[in-house]
């Protein structure tokens, strides 16, 4: 089977007319982004006081973790982790 590459042929003026769709359509939704949708938003006045303890409180388990999960030998996080016996457990022996 040979396809015709001809720009006269309708199987490129259909590619030609979807990519200019897609282009136009891609330009008017850049176009509302930039212009903004015209609903007022309120300004930003920082988090709450309960936002900020939830925060904080992720800030605290996350670090605690980071502490406990640390290569001893080299003071990096670990890559990996090794389950009881590792890669000899009993379970994996024939």
């Amino acid at each position: 089977m040979r396809l015709d590459r001809s720009p006269r042929s309708p199987s490129a003026w259909r590619w030609l007319v979807a990519i200019a769709a897609i282009a136009a359509t891609l330009s008017l939704a850049q176009a509302r982004a930039l212009a903004g949708t015209g609903v007022p938003v309120s300004n930003y006045s920082g988090l709450t006081a309960s936002q900020q303890a939830t925060l904080l409180s992720t800030a605290r388990d996350t670090w605690k973790f980071s502490s406990v999960d640390v290569d001893p030998g080299a003071n990096l996080p670990l890559d990996n982790v090794t389950f009881a016996g590792g890669a000899t457990s009993t379970a994996r022996q024939k």
